[in-house]
């Protein structure tokens, strides 16, 4: 509602309702409405959200239920999760750079997605500010605020850590398995090296082959396993011509096919 100034100044309720005439039941209905999202009402809703979010923020440290926040690590993609409050935020692509900390987030409540690909700081409280400020304004009963500041210093620790330093002891056998015998060890790295044109590419294709198949040719023998070829030289038309061409030769080796992944090294 809108009151009318009096005497040329301000008017309260109570100041309204001493003018005769003016009263609940004829005169309040004339007064002119203003709806809830008119611009007179931004400074109030800011100072609501700012209010609502210290609240709970205030009432989450009380309860202290802030310490479920999990963080998992899957091959450099980071994600915490608040079973009580519903959130789960992931990390990719991040970077520690002279000490400055940043990474792109995805955000999510519940099964609906607050906020997707966005860069933060994981050092910075001006960054983490501006973010928790947009998340309120999506769910003001989370305390984003907080939930963010851990969630960070949490990945940031954990993107640091290094492996500890432990005093080696015998192991039970020498022996390696071979994922691909006997070229490609079970869980170590493998590094094939050749002039260029010796056919490497077409190589590491058989290999894939053969592991997606569990396949045994030519004195090579594979467990059958998933496979993702990621490829730093070509693109998915001229590898799926090389893979088309290895499958006419090798028509037992058609059934299944390696995951694909363009790659490109970063600009930084």
């Amino acid at each position: 509602m809108i009151l009318p100034d009096l005497h040329g100044g301000k008017a309260g309720l109570d100041d309204w309702l001493l003018v005769p005439g003016n009263d609940v039941e004829h005169g309040w209905p004339k007064l002119e409405r203003l709806s809830l999202d008119h611009e007179r009402f931004n400074a109030l809703t800011a100072w609501w959200q700012g209010w609502q979010a210290k609240k709970t923020t205030r009432d989450a440290i009380e309860r202290q239920d802030l310490h479920d926040l999990e963080i998992t690590e899957t091959a450099g993609s980071y994600t915490a999760r608040s079973v009580s409050q519903n959130i789960t935020i992931i990390f990719n692509r991040l970077s520690d750079v002279r000490g400055e900390g940043s990474a792109e987030i995805t955000v999510t409540l519940g099964q609906t997605e607050l906020l997707g690909e966005t860069d933060i700081g994981l050092k910075s409280d001006s960054s983490r500010d501006k973010i928790a400020r947009t998340l309120n304004g999506l769910a003001s009963s989370v305390p984003w605020k907080r939930i963010l500041e851990r969630a960070c210093t949490r990945v940031l620790k954990w993107h640091r850590q290094e492996e500890p330093i432990t005093v080696l002891q015998p192991a039970k056998s020498a022996h390696v398995s071979f994922t691909v015998n006997p070229i490609v060890y079970q869980n170590h790295q493998t590094l094939l090296y050749a002039p260029g044109g010796s056919l490497k590419s077409y190589l590491a294709l058989y290999l894939t082959l053969l592991a997606c198949h569990g396949a045994a040719q030519h004195g090579i023998a594979a467990l059958r396993c998933p496979v993702l070829y990621l490829d730093w030289e070509l693109n998915a038309e001229t590898v799926g011509g090389r893979l088309k061409a290895l499958q006419a030769g090798h028509p037992e080796l058609s059934q299944y096919a390696p995951y694909y992944r363009r790659c490109e090294a970063s600009s930084i």
